[in-house]
């Protein structure tokens, strides 16, 4: 397995979030800005791409290698190493890497950093519909892009929706390499500030993407006015057949998921959750270990509640329930799975071990997110997770 290009999740990120919850803000400008706004196209295709961190495989070279401007879209970069400063990139029309801008050290864990970015792309190169892109680790609802060189401060998911809400949003948000972003709780976040997202519910990493890069800048040069959501069905279909030459395709999950479906998956889960909250002991007796885990402490969201609809007997908590198993379904644009992964179906969400040390890894869940706010699973979780003696304590 060649480690740079495959970016498994590390459950030291956890333990890391702990300590990069401050945005800690770097200068993101050196020198004026002097260029001239190019003509509008269709599309602007940003990659944010953070290669600040150990061992980091830097995916600029692949990434312009297969992808190119032309008349109908420009592909920008803002690439920051580890051994140097970031700049802001073109990738020209013969697959070149201009540098367009020096911008010094920057923090690519910060909000402000990221909405910098969406306003360079949209200043100098409008577009009628942006894509976006990420390179770095992943951790689900915790975010993605830890800069090591900004004491491993991290783009949370809340950070995510203030920097693209700040700047207007964008049509496409695709995770090019961050496992587990496959994630209810980011997906509901991220609900007002794109339209569609793509990412891997397990372990991903930009060998999943590197070689149908080709196919996606074809794709959109050849379609330029396909919907959306056409295009979004179109890369997940790429990946499917992906994922059958490539040596780790056992291993994908990738989905494509109509955010403004979100608010309607989450309707009927919100009263399962306040209702379980106020009955905690008919949830308690609830055998939640037998839910498909993804990965560590990341469950399927889908099997929670088909578990859930088989264990209860309340007709109308069932319905409730079977009412989110379908609006779950209608969320889901088009999804793939290895053969591996086939208990997958395009979401995880949150859930550590009931073995786990509440202090350590529950506590931080959910900073920020409207997820944790909006619905009682916090707090389910975290009374799931403590002795019996103390369910008095909640930890919302």
């Amino acid at each position: 397995m060649q480690k740079s290009y495959f970016s498994f999740f590390a459950i030291t990120l956890i333990v890391l979030t702990l300590f990069s919850c401050q945005d800690n803000e770097t200068p993101t400008q050196i020198n004026e800005i002097t260029l001239t706004p190019a003509p509008q196209k269709e599309w602007t295709f940003l990659l944010y791409d953070d290669a600040d961190f150990e061992d980091a495989y830097d995916p600029l070279d692949d990434f312009s290698a297969r992808v190119s401007s032309n008349s109908k879209i420009n592909y920008i970069v803002i690439r920051d190493r580890n051994d140097g400063g970031a700049n802001y990139y073109l990738v020209d029309e013969d697959h070149q890497s201009i540098m367009l801008h020096s911008l010094g050290e920057v923090n690519m864990g910060s909000s402000k950093t990221f909405k910098n970015s969406l306003e360079f792309a949209k200043k100098y190169f409008p577009a009628n519909r942006y894509m976006v892109a990420f390179y770095d680790h992943g951790g689900g609802w915790m975010g993605t892009c830890w800069d090591i060189g900004s004491n491993s401060d991290n783009l949370t998911a809340f950070e995510m929706d203030e920097a693209l809400i700040a700047t207007g949003g964008v049509d496409l948000i695709l995770f090019t390499a961050p496992c587990l972003m496959g994630s209810v709780e980011t997906a509901y976040q991220l609900r007002n500030s794109a339209k569609y997202y793509i990412g891997s519910e397990n372990v991903s990493g930009f060998i999943f993407w590197r070689d149908i890069l080709s196919n996606i800048d074809l794709l959109i040069k050849n379609n330029s006015n396909l919907s959306s959501r056409n295009i979004s069905e179109a890369i997940i279909g790429l990946h499917k057949e992906n994922k059958e030459i490539s040596e780790y395709g056992h291993l994908m999950t990738m989905s494509a998921i109509d955010l403004a479906e979100m608010s309607n998956l989450f309707s009927p889960f919100k009263e399962v959750t306040d209702f379980y909250d106020a009955n905690f002991d008919k949830f308690r007796n609830f055998s939640i270990d037998s839910v498909n885990v993804i990965y560590s402490y990341f469950i399927d969201y889908k099997n929670l509640l088909e578990k859930l609809y088989n264990f209860e007997t309340d007709t109308s908590l069932k319905e409730l329930l079977q009412q989110a198993i379908q609006n779950f379904d209608k969320s889901i644009v088009a999804e793939c799975r290895g053969d591996s992964m086939l208990s997958a179906n395009g979401l995880n969400i949150y859930y550590p071990p009931i073995s786990s040390p509440t202090e350590i890894y529950f506590s931080p869940y959910g900073i920020g997110l409207d997820f944790k706010d909006d619905c009682s699973w916090n707090d389910l979780v975290s009374r799931s997770s403590l002795p019996k003696s103390n369910l008095t304590l909640t930890n919302k």
